[in-house]
């Protein structure tokens, strides 16, 4: 059996190549934030909290339900949890750095 890797899974099941880069973003975002919930020893609770959403959103991060956020939505979390990106162009090349600003304040 031979086993295909593709950059992003989402190409095939999508309409549209934009489509299936809006939903592998996505996916990759709850993939950081649930793993940060995690790290961070948070309850779905204390993440609505912390994160001024409600415990049911919570769970759609954990259990990846990219449906439910928007890239923008997912970026501002990530906000609430104290990171902070900054992204630049230089010599035909995007970059982005990010910076967890609460690790810093302790």
């Amino acid at each position: 059996m031979e086993f295909v890797t593709v950059r992003n899974p989402y190409l095939s099941s999508s309409k549209t190549e934009e489509e299936a880069v809006d939903k592998h973003m996505r996916a990759q975002l709850l993939v950081v934030l649930r793993k940060l919930i995690v790290e961070q020893g948070l309850t779905q609770t204390d993440a609505a909290e912390v994160l001024g959403i409600t415990q049911p959103r919570v769970s759609d991060i954990i259990n990846g339900k990219i449906s439910v956020y928007t890239v923008e939505k997912l970026m501002f979390l990530l906000f609430k949890l104290g990171w902070r990106f900054d992204f630049s162009y230089e010599n035909g090349k995007v970059s982005i750095e990010s910076e967890n600003i609460k690790s810093q304040a302790a």
